[in-house]
């Protein structure tokens, strides 16, 4: 009672509370949020949690479907926890194509088992007609989900139109291996669309047709030459941030009374023999926080498995020869620069060269391209293959503008997301189990140890997964109480929704005179939490005015907090980087409130520069460090710790160029531009810690080994190359504050030291070293 009054209190505070600037009105438009006062930080939920601790569901994995699934289990009112091994959407869930369909591709899929030409269902016609109705509710489910997250939840959600292209009249060969599809383009595929909108009740803004003309003026960068599109069916899709939706799905579970850990490991499984002593029972875990090292307790009536791709892991910690349930299929995709693609419109190619799709989306200012399928071996840190990165370019390639050359060095950025293939190994062999493998997701119950584990599935029906996992839970755990309610997710806002409108952007230019690609960025990114996200950068300027009160207002000057408004609106809020609209306040406000932990987490999930663009995520990781050091009182061990953590993390991530494989070159221009995004105070040389950013830049880190000699050598001063490191005889000491310069630094990197094959390369490629970067993208498609 006590609690629910006071925020009675702060929510009609709330309406009041604005800064008072009497000079600038425009601040009198900032509302503070009152969610982070019921957010619960980490450390106070690591410090609330005991020796032992007691739970009705243990939710293992912190993505989509295991944050979904806490916030399902807190809203029933169950005493839930939810554990991640690294950061929430630390795998898969981070990694998608950021799209939320209706499951079109379901849809065909059915179609095409229903009326298949074999006769299918004149020969098999139960079977058949009973696969159709499976596939077909499953579209409907995604549909339904799809319309939640685009309605209810607008503030991390946006629709997005998708064009795609038909080539000609009669298509060959037949999309999907249909043959009828092969008259697609004749009016089949207009009338699916339509068909597809009102399984949204036309909810979504409508399916059209756009000619050719039109089609040059929205989308000019489309190859329309000769008349090489026939014309274009655009249809919508919901997009959003994925690693941002999955952080505001678990703060809204903790928001509702979920206990919410992220880098909280389980380490083994607690088990007490079962009455009758048939086996053992799975009664709880035993953690570990990875960020202290402690241990502690936490039983459980019930535990279910969020693992995605690594679910088959966590149930070898109870059952080393546990059957396998779960493959992975590992996805690429690539991101290039914006003008590869018009803002908000989105193009898909559905019958490429191996029958995959290809998206090609704007997301968040650049261009995304993906995906591929390819099993795999689940891994945390999957890198993206060379060849599927070329495959993406070539295949992309095929509906641009000639005078657009796609070329290698356009990738920003590349990466490779894991996505898990389960079948359920405890369904009896009559089919009468608890799914099936024609199902979406698979949710299995092991009746020997009690243990229940969610897969497969996609991020737009997170939610029903997470409803069908939690009423398994309460199916088959009689300790639990009956009397818990049923599912009611499809009725909670999640966090970042109160407080926002659809003008929040524009109140946030007005307020605080940010730029408009600011203002957008914290818009769909923090929702009604923006005004704090920006009260923590102004918090600065009034610390700084206070040093100026005595002066200012002794000489009849503006008082303090018309200082702070001048000040703020003339200088504007700080950036991260120059080329994106992240403020370091964003930084402070992630750790603060966010949950980060890892400057790891900054850099990849509470911004996306990881994903967007490798070189500027390097760029920014010793000031990341340096404000989450600040923040959270690391150490200089820990901020080292922290830039060799990132530097590891990014080696997973493909770049504008390919891996340095074993030979070490750079042409001159290369070097210039990593100087020229290094060296931003113009001072003609790099330290030894911005070498080391330099090397990751390169796509060539270098060893300790490597590293002490190119320093030995830029310190040097001795032209030779051929010196020695003994002849150089600089000191430890002197090597600590060195200044490398350019001239010194390409010398040496294209030399024969600590460089297996140079000398083989350059007898090779012989004359036509120094022409690389005038032959890389000169017009063939690789360079």
């Amino acid at each position: 009672f006590i609690i629910d009054a006071l925020m009675s209190v702060i929510t009609f505070c709330k309406k009041k509370c604005y800064y008072p600037v009497s000079s600038i009105a425009a601040f009198q438009l900032r509302v503070i949020s009152t969610e982070n006062f019921k957010i619960p930080t980490r450390d106070k939920v690591i410090n609330a949690i005991g020796e032992e601790t007691f739970v009705d569901v243990l939710i293992v994995g912190g993505g989509a479907t295991g944050t979904g699934a806490a916030l399902d289990a807190a809203i029933r009112g169950l005493k839930v926890a939810c554990v991640e091994k690294e950061d929430y959407s630390s795998g898969t869930s981070s990694r998608s194509t950021k799209l939320l369909w209706g499951g079109s591709r379901y849809l065909v899929q059915a179609f095409v088992s229903l009326l298949n030409p074999d006769l299918r269902l004149i020969r098999q016609p139960r079977i058949t007609v009973k696969k159709f109705i499976e596939d077909f509710r499953m579209v409907l489910n995604c549909h339904r989900e799809r319309r939640f997250l685009l309605q209810r939840q607008h503030h991390l959600t946006t629709w997005l139109p998708i064009a795609v292209p038909l080539t000609s009249w009669i298509i060959w060969p037949p999309p999907f291996g249909f043959p009828p599809a092969v008259l697609g383009a004749l009016g089949v595929f207009p009338l699916f669309f339509k068909f597809y909108d009102s399984l949204s009740g036309f909810s979504c803004p409508p399916s059209h047709i756009m000619t050719p003309s039109r089609a040059k003026r929205k989308f000019p960068q489309l190859s329309l030459a000769d008349g090489s599109i026939k014309y274009c069916c655009v249809f919508y899709e919901g997009c959003h941030d994925d690693a941002r939706t999955n952080l505001a799905i678990a703060q809204t579970a903790a928001r509702e009374g979920a206990l919410m850990l992220n880098y909280c490991e389980v380490v083994s499984f607690l088990k007490e023999q079962k009455d009758g002593g048939d086996g053992e029972r799975v009664t709880g875990a035993v953690m570990r926080d990875n960020i202290t090292g402690r241990e502690f307790k936490m039983y459980a009536k019930s535990i279910l498995l969020c693992g995605g791709p690594f679910t088959d892991d966590l149930r070898r910690l109870h059952d080393q020869n546990c059957q396998e349930a779960v493959r992975g299929a590992s996805g690429i995709h690539i991101i290039l620069p914006a003008y590869y693609a018009p803002k908000g419109f989105g193009l898909v190619d559905m019958n490429t060269s191996d029958g995959r799709f290809l998206f090609f989306l704007p997301w968040q200012n650049h261009v995304l391209v993906g995906t591929t399928d390819k099993p795999c071996k689940p891994t945390m840190r999957p890198e993206p293959d060379e060849a599927e990165i070329r495959w993406l370019l070539n295949e992309a390639s095929k509906f641009l503008s000639p005078s657009l050359r796609l070329r290698r060095q356009d990738v920003m950025s590349a990466w490779s997301g894991i996505r898990p293939l389960a079948v359920d190994p405890h369904a009896s062999s009559s089919g009468s189990g608890t799914s099936s493998v024609s199902r979406d997701h698979v949710i299995s119950h092991d009746p020997k140890s009690g243990m229940i584990f969610v897969s497969g599935g996609k991020w737009t029906t997170y939610r029903e997964m997470a409803e069908d996992a939690i009423d398994k839970v309460l199916e088959v755990t009689p300790s639990i109480p009956k009397g818990v309610g049923k599912c009611r997710t499809l009725e909670v806002d999640l966090v970042g929704l109160e407080g926002y409108d659809s003008n929040l952007a524009i109140r946030l230019i007005q307020a605080y005179g940010v730029s408009e690609a600011v203002a957008n960025h914290l818009a769909v990114t923090y929702g009604g939490r923006a005004d704090d996200v920006l009260s923590l950068d102004m918090s600065s300027f009034r610390n700084a005015s206070n040093n100026n009160n005595a002066k200012s207002n002794g000489n009849g000057q503006k008082n303090g907090n018309e200082y702070v408004s001048a000040l703020f609106l003339s200088s504007g809020p700080r950036l991260l980087h120059p080329d994106f609209p992240y403020l370091e306040a964003e930084i402070v406000f992630a750790a603060r409130h966010d949950w980060a932990v890892r400057a790891e987490d900054v850099i990849a999930r509470r911004t996306r520069l990881a994903f967007l663009n490798k070189h500027a995520a390097i760029q920014v990781i010793p000031r990341v460090v340096e404000l989450m050091g600040k923040e959270l009182n690391w150490s200089a061990e820990r901020k080292q710790q922290e830039v060799d953590s990132c530097l590891l993390f990014l080696r997973h991530f493909g770049g504008s160029k390919p891996s340095g494989g074993d030979v070490r070159m750079a042409t001159e221009e290369d070097m210039k531009e990593v100087f020229r995004k290094l060296d931003v105070a113009g001072l003609g040389y790099l330290t030894r810690g911005q070498l080391i950013l330099a090397c990751e830049m390169l796509n060539y880190p270098l060893d300790e080994l490597a590293l002490e000699d190119c320093l030995q050598f830029c310190t040097g001063a001795e032209d030779d190359i051929t010196i020695t490191q003994a002849e150089l005889n600089i000191s430890s000491e002197d090597i600590s504050s060195v200044k490398v310069e350019l001239s010194r630094l390409l010398q040496w990197w294209n030399s024969d030291r600590f460089n297996p094959g140079a000398a083989e390369t350059r007898a090779r490629e012989g004359h036509r070293l120094d022409r690389i970067d005038s032959v890389q993208g000169s017009g063939t498609f690789f360079g």
